[in-house]
């Protein structure tokens, strides 16, 4: 899990050639994280090794204000 997230943060590009934004490797690990956990909830997994990681945190842009 922790090599997929820095294979996301740091080699994957999109096709335009560009890196992934944290915002999508946020929601990749958080799509992972549930699908997981439902897998572990059903009795198909024993170990969920998605528990562990913390999700990164994205940077918030302050919305502008109409004058």
């Amino acid at each position: 899990m922790r090599g997929l997230l820095v294979y996301a943060q740091t080699q994957h590009c999109t096709p335009q050639g560009r890196q992934v934004s944290p915002r999508t490797v946020k929601q990749w690990l958080t799509v992972i994280k549930f699908f997981l956990a439902w897998k572990q909830q059903r009795g198909r997994l024993h170990y969920n090794p998605a528990e562990e990681i913390t999700l990164p945190k994205v940077e918030r842009n302050v919305p502008l204000a109409l004058n």
